[in-house]
């Protein structure tokens, strides 16, 4: 389960503008990528090509939550990846999910 400071600093990326959410969103932003967030219930398919992608651009990858808790938790439609396009932002995101 992720914390709810994970899921205050994603809003806080949402606000700022620095997390863009969705399939189309993030295969246009990869370039600006610093942190992947992927559901553990998107696609098998999907997962893996999203984590392919993020490898060739060394890009962390976090599995977590779900579509549904995106959605709830961030105000966006439910979506299996997130993109965090912030380099603060990201350092305290994965700050955070490894200190779980």
């Amino acid at each position: 389960m992720e914390s709810k400071e994970f899921f205050e600093i994603l809003g806080l990326a949402r606000r700022a503008g620095k997390l863009v959410h969705g399939h189309d969103a993030v295969l246009r932003n990869f370039h600006r990528g610093r942190l992947l967030i992927i559901s553990l219930d998107y696609s098998r398919r999907e997962s893996s090509y999203f984590r392919r992608q993020a490898l060739k651009r060394n890009v962390p990858v976090i599995f977590t939550g779900t579509k549904e808790r995106f959605a709830d938790m961030l105000g966006i439609p439910p979506t299996g990846v997130l993109l965090v396009v912030n380099k603060n932002f990201a350092q305290k995101l994965l700050e955070i999910f490894k200190g779980k």
